[in-house]
């Protein structure tokens, strides 16, 4: 499958003679840049390479053989695009990538040109509203036991909360819900569309992201652009920077339900603060429109080209 791989990939570039290849996750990346090096070694013409980095995960140290030769093989790269500007540091430690090489260009979210209804003249169907894979890097372990404090030591017994997704951890969290006896608080989703979920939005009150780690965390983004209020475990990577370290958003510890809970029941609790932050999202969703986004990575690829 592998060596298919490889000179199916060789064939492509030869045919279609591209100046610039953009490749993301690992397993591509591996199979990209093996077909720059053979072609490099006949002396052929190749294209330039940018690697993308989305996740958390491929920046660790490597391990296994196979990341070994991946950082290997980096030398053949002639920029890598990081989501986070807190991507940087690992990259220059762990696979030792000369900073200049290195470019921060954020995930972009359409903003759509038709307004939506003010926040402070909405009619809520729901208190907090989550969107993510039932993953373990999402841990809504941490959200229902989040929920749990709101219920009973703060008092929420009207507590309304959306939770849109399914996973792995599915099944897992459904029989915690029920073990919590929070059931009855929760409108559990399943999987939706991105229209389905872009409605859902408009009917709650803020959204919640409970993550051990991200890339980037687009959900805030997409939650941001429709006016929501955002309350967000400061992890790696992502939420801090999306929220400017609390700027335009809670920031709360990874993994503390009863931290998580107090902000959440003091955001709740406060019309006035909700109607703020509101207003903050959506000036800040401006900032990581996709029109601006892909201006950015123009620039660079233009740059790219224009080097020898």
């Amino acid at each position: 499958m592998y060596v298919y791989a490889i000179l199916r990939n060789v064939q492509v570039i030869l045919k279609g003679k591209p100046a610039l290849i953009v490749s993301t996750l690992q397993f591509m990346d591996l199979l990209v840049l093996i077909s720059v090096m053979l072609l490099r070694l006949v002396f052929v013409k190749v294209p330039k390479v940018i690697v993308r980095i989305e996740s958390a995960r491929e920046v660790k140290r490597p391990t296994t053989w196979r990341q070994k030769f991946l950082v290997w093989l980096f030398r053949y790269v002639d920029a890598f695009i990081v989501v986070s500007e807190q991507l940087k540091p690992f990259l220059i430690a762990n696979f030792s990538i000369p900073t200049e090489k290195i470019h921060c260009i954020y995930n972009g979210v359409e903003i759509a040109n038709t307004p939506v209804l003010p926040y402070e003249k909405r009619e809520f169907l729901y208190d907090i509203i989550s969107i993510g894979r039932m993953v373990e890097a999402k841990d809504h372990v941490t959200m229902l036991h989040t929920i749990k404090e709101l219920v009973t030591t703060h008092r929420f017994t009207e507590l309304r909360v959306c939770i849109v997704g399914g996973g792995n951890k599915e099944k897992e969290i459904h029989s915690l819900a029920k073990s919590l006896q929070i059931e009855k608080y929760i409108s559990f989703m399943g999987t939706l569309d991105f229209e389905q979920g872009q409605a859902l939005l408009l009917q709650s009150k803020l959204f919640l992201l409970t993550s051990k780690w991200e890339g980037f965390g687009i959900v805030l983004i997409e939650a941001m652009s429709k006016g929501l209020p955002i309350v967000s475990t400061n992890c790696n990577f992502g939420p801090n920077e999306v929220l400017a370290s609390g700027k335009y958003g809670v920031l709360v510890p990874v993994g503390e339900p009863k931290a998580i809970a107090l902000a959440l029941a003091e955001l709740l609790m406060d019309t006035s603060k909700l109607n703020q932050l509101s207003e903050l999202s959506t000036v800040r969703a401006n900032f990581f429109d996709m029109k601006k986004i892909a201006e950015q990575h123009r620039t660079l690829f233009d740059a790219l080209l224009k080097t020898p």
